[in-house]
């Protein structure tokens, strides 16, 4: 994170972190005196209070701050060689001329790496995000496209901003193809709000289903008032638009989306993806409902890998169905390590 506002609240911040060492210090030497010592601990106090809102207020302001992915071994060689070269190219007896032609060369090399010497951009990559409780799935297709499944939480932490934002930087990702939301649970929703802002979307694929809180409607109206195309999805679609892979929607049924109560849960879009001959099974937060469902396209089923349903919290026997019909030969479980007891993820370790 490069900062701008740090530079003029830097000189606020650093009188007061003197002030509050200050105050801290007297304290512990004078603390135990009848008054002086009461005086110390409410002007410690109030100094380490305005210190921290003084910074968490200056990171609120629009613009004072923004993402640069971290730089690699060899970019950080690189520049520290430049660095000497400029500072000793005369010893070398080089025309300031050519000196300025190697710099141009070698920052064009840097800007086009990634299509000069390019690895993998003709294969499927998938990364399942470290995102705690909830779930953050990024899909780069064969034919450059790029998809985002869901996006973790952001009632604790924006999640968005601090892992799923971070994760597309340092992957020189700067525009999103398309987003798809399983369901409306908070751990799925949340991170879009921010991304929503952040990034050039495309598309938005979604069950159709929301819940009546504040996160939905705000979600609902970005995606309308950046005029981002939106498709409902349900049981027999396919999405197309990513040359050389096939997405097969699996759930939710093809119900009114008005229905009156609806499990947000089993209306978790279910997604097969299949390229060559590898096939992943997305499952979202389906339950014993739901899965009875998707289990009802038997042998299609059977994938590559699964990604667990609902973070490995449901050991039902027909889970364990699941498991049998789609005998994956690996399987992925989205939950925070500490919730590994809530969740009940240790009794899938030996699978």
């Amino acid at each position: 994170i490069i900062s701008i506002s740090s530079i003029f609240i830097n000189l606020i911040a650093v009188l007061m972190l003197f002030l509050t060492i200050s105050f801290g210090l007297g304290f512990v030497v004078l603390g135990g005196m009848p008054f002086i010592g009461d005086v110390l601990a409410v002007s410690l106090k109030n100094s380490t209070d305005f210190l921290i809102g003084l910074i968490s207020k200056a990171a609120e302001i629009k613009g004072s701050w923004f993402f640069v992915r971290s730089p690699s071994i060899l970019e950080i060689v690189t520049y520290y060689l430049l660095i000497l070269f400029f500072l000793n190219f005369k010893k070398f007896r080089i025309p300031a001329r050519k000196a300025i032609i190697v710099f141009l060369v070698v920052l064009n090399v840097f800007i086009w790496k990634g299509d000069i010497f390019a690895k993998g951009k003709n294969c499927l990559k998938i990364a399942f995000l470290d995102v705690g409780d909830g779930d953050a799935i990024f899909v780069e297709f064969p034919c450059g496209k790029n998809l985002l499944i869901d996006s973790g939480d952001c009632m604790l932490a924006d999640i968005g901003r601090l892992v799923v934002r971070p994760f597309l930087l340092k992957n020189n990702i700067r525009n999103i193809d398309a987003i798809l939301l399983t369901h409306p649970d908070s751990d799925h929703i949340g991170g879009f709000l921010s991304l929503l802002k952040d990034f050039n979307i495309k598309y938005a694929f979604d069950s159709g289903y929301f819940y009546n809180s504040q996160i939905c409607r705000d979600y609902q109206d970005l995606i309308r008032d950046k005029g981002i195309h939106r498709i409902i999805l349900k049981d027999g679609m396919s999405i197309v638009g990513f040359d050389g892979v096939r997405l097969y929607v699996l759930n939710p049924s093809g119900l009114s989306a008005t229905d009156s109560k609806p499990d947000m849960n089993n209306k978790s879009v279910t997604l097969k993806l299949v390229y060559k001959n590898i096939s992943v099974l997305l499952t979202g937060d389906i339950e014993d409902q739901a899965i009875a469902q998707v289990l009802s396209y038997g042998v299609f089923l059977e994938s590559t890998v699964l990604k667990v349903p609902h973070h490995g919290k449901d050991k039902t026997e027909m889970v364990e169905l699941l498991f049998n019909v789609v005998r994956p030969k690996a399987a992925v479980i989205s939950g925070a390590q500490y919730h590994k007891k809530r969740y009940g993820t240790e009794g899938w370790h030996d699978r």
